[in-house]
């Protein structure tokens, strides 16, 4: 199961389509290229520091670190094919132009995962596929959750800022205030509202 709110999810909203959407899946399949390469790393030190590398998409990387990435790639790693086996999957997100090209190319990157004898690959293969219809519904809607996650990081920053609200009504004024996108500014022509005392 990729989330842990599935199955409220489907007894709560029954008509409702689940939607995986692009960032979740990637976030698994890094973690499992992660796993592959923690695992490897103890017999394998060129790898060790590398992390960053394998996790980055590549233009985000700087010149120097494409190269030492293009180095360990052309190494006979498990790594670096689990690595091939990521940007495969990444590029089933780019070149999906709809559901049915999106389930054709999943359908191959699929068939390569999980015949890759790598263990941690093809448990994401695994997850994958027992999650099939919600990943493939990403290429119907598009929908993500990326707005909810930020929102999320708004709620949790106040919270660890504050160090805790005794009072729940408070904590929900300051996600108000600061979620809400409020204009508390007063232009020259209004006057603050004041009270007496």
């Amino acid at each position: 199961m990729i989330f842990p709110f599935r199955k409220g999810i489907q007894e709560a909203f029954p008509t409702a389509d689940l939607t995986f959407d692009k960032f979740h899946v990637m976030k698994l399949m890094n973690e499992a290229l992660d796993n592959v390469r923690r695992q490897e790393q103890k017999e394998e030190s060129a790898l060790k520091r590398s992390r960053y590398l394998w996790l980055s998409n590549e233009c985000n990387l700087r010149k120097d670190q494409v190269e030492k990435l293009a180095t360990l790639s052309s190494l006979n790693l498990k790594t670096a094919r689990a690595y091939r086996i990521k940007l495969a999957l990444q590029d089933v997100y780019a070149r999906s132009a709809d559901r049915n090209d999106a389930e054709r190319l999943l359908e191959d990157w699929h068939q390569w995962a999980s015949r890759s004898r790598i263990d941690a690959i093809r448990s994401f293969a695994s997850t994958v596929r027992s999650n099939w219809t919600g990943i493939l519904n990403y290429f119907n809607s598009r929908l993500t959750n990326a707005i909810l996650e930020s929102i999320n990081s708004i709620i949790q920053s106040a919270r660890n800022r504050a160090k805790g609200y005794r009072n729940v009504r408070t904590f929900i004024s300051i996600i108000y205030l600061l979620a809400g996108k409020l204009n508390l500014e007063f232009t020259k022509t209004q006057k603050p509202a004041t009270h007496s005392i």
